[in-house]
């Protein structure tokens, strides 16, 4: 237990400790979100009249701090994070989401829009930021969501109960998947699925490598493309003829995995994220 500090010299030492990890802007960043988050900023600054925190309130920051300083990203050491304006608990059973991926998720609600009632399923669907987003946004969505990770699904599950949302959660091996484990057809069918090759790992900042879910991230080197294969061949079967795939990639391999859904016989498209980068796949069946 710590003694009480004055939250000046607490943001002061955060800044110091976490320079010695990020660039002075990223540690800015980080420092500024976590005094924020708390509560501690008025009108975009901490008081302009220092105060006292109390020794509850120090023992939360330090230890924060403490986990920042072991390469934890911020939103494992807050526990959580915000994805489409809605909380989302992150533990490192779950990928952090990412700004990309609220570009999938805005894609597919301009999908979805004029539908009734929609039936959309999520693959490899972790903290389950995207169907549960997309059911805040359109309460009539019927909303399947699947997974590995059995802990990851618990976090998913939590962020529904959260968000005040209904999704039904299944525990399955997509690339393993038996005919009988899916029924339904699909209105939309959304992943961001692992996809960055094992060859890079070292390339990875520490932060990510050392912390994020490697079975969500990752793919063999010699097959970076398993789990779109994967999806082609269950959208054959369970995409709507009027339905649409929306897939987020890698932007070293955008215009394979676009061959790969046109040779599997849908329309594709590549689709820019707001960096100019190859960062989606849109798919329809050809008709």
């Amino acid at each position: 237990m710590f003694a009480k500090m004055e939250i000046s010299n607490l943001y002061n030492q955060y800044l110091q400790a976490l320079i010695k990890i990020y660039d002075k802007g990223e540690a800015t960043a980080i420092t500024h979100l976590v005094f924020k988050e708390k509560g501690y900023f008025t009108k975009g600054r901490l008081p302009d009249k220092n105060i006292d925190l109390a020794r509850e309130e120090t023992d939360d920051l330090l230890g924060i701090l403490d986990k920042l300083k072991k390469h934890v990203p911020v939103q494992y050491a807050l526990g959580y994070t915000w994805f489409h304006n809605l909380k989302f608990k992150v533990t490192p059973a779950t990928l952090i989401p990412r700004p990309e991926t609220e570009e999938l998720v805005l894609q597919a609600i301009q999908f979805l829009k004029p539908r009734e009632k929609p039936r959309l399923i999520d693959i490899g669907c972790g903290s389950g930021c995207i169907p549960v987003s997309i059911k805040n946004k359109f309460p009539n969505t019927i909303a399947d969501a699947i997974d590995i990770s059995e802990n990851a699904l618990n976090i998913a599950r939590e962020n529904a109960l959260l968000n005040k949302v209904a999704i039904n959660f299944y525990c399955i091996d997509f690339l393993n998947r038996k005919e009988n484990d899916f029924t339904e057809k699909y209105d939309c069918i959304i992943s961001n699925p692992p996809y960055i090759p094992k060859r890079q790992i070292s390339n990875m900042d520490k932060n990510v490598s050392l912390n994020e879910p490697h079975i969500a991230l990752f793919v063999p080197d010699d097959n970076p493309l398993i789990f779109y294969e994967s999806i082609a061949e269950f959208a054959q079967g369970h995409l709507l003829n009027s339905g649409k795939g929306f897939v987020e990639v890698h932007e070293n391999f955008a215009t394979e995995t676009l061959d790969l859904f046109k040779a599997k016989k849908f329309l594709a498209e590549p689709v820019k994220d707001i960096f100019g980068k190859n960062r989606f796949v849109h798919f329809t069946h050809c008709l």
